[in-house]
């Protein structure tokens, strides 16, 4: 199952990071600028894997599409404020 969390500023410079699947707080960021990288996790975590699968693959220099859009996605996500 994919994890995604998300970020919900508290209005007092912190923000929760919540298990969009389950709504459980799984964190708090005590500075807000922290929260989208923190609610990014799991996202990052994935794309790290995928481009690991590919770079130990038997043909890495193959282009991996899918994995740069990956990667994208995982960094916008990290980036957001």
């Amino acid at each position: 199952m994919k994890q995604s969390w998300y970020h919900k500023n508290q209005g007092n410079g912190q923000g929760l990071i919540i298990d969009e699947d389950t709504g459980r707080n799984v964190a708090v960021a005590y500075d807000s600028k922290d929260a989208a990288l923190l609610a990014s996790a799991p996202d990052l975590l994935a794309a790290c894997q995928h481009v690991l699968g590919i770079l130990e693959s038997p043909a890495p220099n193959k282009p991996g599409g899918v994995s740069r859009t990956k990667l994208r996605e995982a960094i916008a996500k990290a980036t957001r404020s």
